[in-house]
């Protein structure tokens, strides 16, 4: 009776058990999928905290080079006030300083190289402005072609190439500055990516780290499952193994443990409906 009840129903109870119990602890391992799920959510998240950090960063290339084209076409109209006293001529000059005015206002300010430059070039817009502003008189004196003074002429002149020599600084300056804000941009982005990959590298180094020591743990208590079947096998059903947890492998452990009740306690019947009919 023993025999057949061990090649029999306990096993059919086992499969039965184990079948159910797995079908738990497929869905429990199943859930560790949340963890590449979250690290992609992540990743997403840091793209477009990047994109948005450097966003305003271009923005300022933009206006740097139009800051370049300004400064330029500043240059060429200060040619044509020199060479005219058209009042349209003036009125573009001074619009022009004005949208130089407006870009500068627009680039960043911030301490360093860029801070800087741009500080150089308000030193420099700010003299063009005053001399430009001085020499209107002369270049309207000497147009009205009355004869000048010799030393009007001559400071005439020098007030030409003051502004001249200040608006080719400040084409260079200008220059230099739109370089520096492509490379800040360009460091910027190098920065974020950098941050980016080494969150990456970090969490997946605590996901495998955390998947290790689940799967060791849980190999570690099936491990004893194991030991405590094989000697089912032997013949030993008094055998329990101890359940610590409330998961999965706990309840595969409380189910293997109510089996094995099951089968002592038929064991038990069988034996004692056995002893009754041989008497």
């Amino acid at each position: 009776v023993t025999r057949n009840l061990n090649s029999g129903a306990d096993r059919r109870y086992v499969a039965h058990c184990s079948g159910e119990t797995s079908m738990r602890l497929k869905t429990g391992l199943q859930m560790n999928a949340v963890l590449p799920i979250t690290l992609a959510i992540l990743v997403s998240l840091g793209m477009i905290l990047r994109t948005l950090s450097i966003h305003d960063a271009r923005k300022g290339i933009t206006v740097a080079e139009a800051f370049v084209t300004s400064v330029s076409d500043l240059s060429v109209l200060t040619l044509k006030c020199f060479a005219s006293v058209d009042a349209k001529v003036r009125q573009q000059w001074h619009a022009k300083v004005a949208s130089i005015e407006k870009y500068m206002e627009s680039l960043p300010s911030e301490s360093g190289n860029e801070g800087f430059l741009l500080q150089e070039v308000a030193d420099r817009l700010k003299s063009v402005k005053k001399e430009f502003n001085e020499v209107l008189p002369l270049l309207d004196e000497s147009a009205a072609g009355k004869g000048m003074a010799r030393e009007r002429t001559q400071e005439l002149i020098d007030r030409q190439n003051r502004i001249g020599l200040a608006l080719q600084e400040m084409v260079l300056l200008s220059f230099k500055l739109a370089t520096a804000t492509q490379r800040g941009v360009l460091n910027k982005e190098e920065t974020a990516d950098t941050a980016l990959v080494v969150f990456v590298a970090i969490f997946a180094l605590l996901m495998a780290w955390q998947m290790f020591v689940i799967g060791k743990e849980a190999l570690g208590r099936l491990g004893q499952l194991g030991v405590a079947a094989q000697q089912v096998t032997n013949g030993n059903y008094s055998v329990r193994v101890s359940i610590k947890d409330s998961d999965e492998i706990g309840d595969i452990f409380r189910a293997f443990n109510a089996m094995l009740d099951r089968v002592q306690a038929t064991i038990v019947r069988v034996s004692g409906e056995a002893d009754t009919l041989k008497r």
